[in-house]
């Protein structure tokens, strides 16, 4: 009870930080991809992406990204979006990722 209580404050705190209203979404329904380019999840104008029990979200900086994304996380799902070989795996089938731990991802 107290573990399932963090994890929403811990949600709702990431939500803030997107800057625009944005909800978790578990798989199989992918993550919520939304438009913020003043998102403080990540550095100005990358792609930040929060994975938390599974549940993600994901803020990007245009429409064009959001497009991207939206893709990639309909094949990747939750701890998948973060993860290093997951992203390479995507990478060669034409999709753009950037390549650093926190999983910042520029435009």
């Amino acid at each position: 009870m107290t573990s399932d209580l963090l994890l929403d404050r811990a949600r709702e705190l990431w939500k803030e930080l997107a800057a625009k209203p944005v909800e978790f979404c578990a798989a199989p329904d992918g993550a919520n991809v939304v438009v913020s380019p003043g998102s403080r999840l990540c550095p100005p104008l990358w792609t930040g992406i929060v994975v938390l029990g599974g549940a993600s979200i994901i803020t990007v900086p245009s429409v064009q990204v959001a497009q991207v994304m939206a893709d990639a996380s309909s094949k990747l799902f939750g701890e998948e979006l973060v993860d290093a070989d997951r992203r390479a795996m995507l990478r060669t089938c034409g999709s753009v990722w950037g390549g650093t731990r926190r999983a910042y991802l520029p435009e």
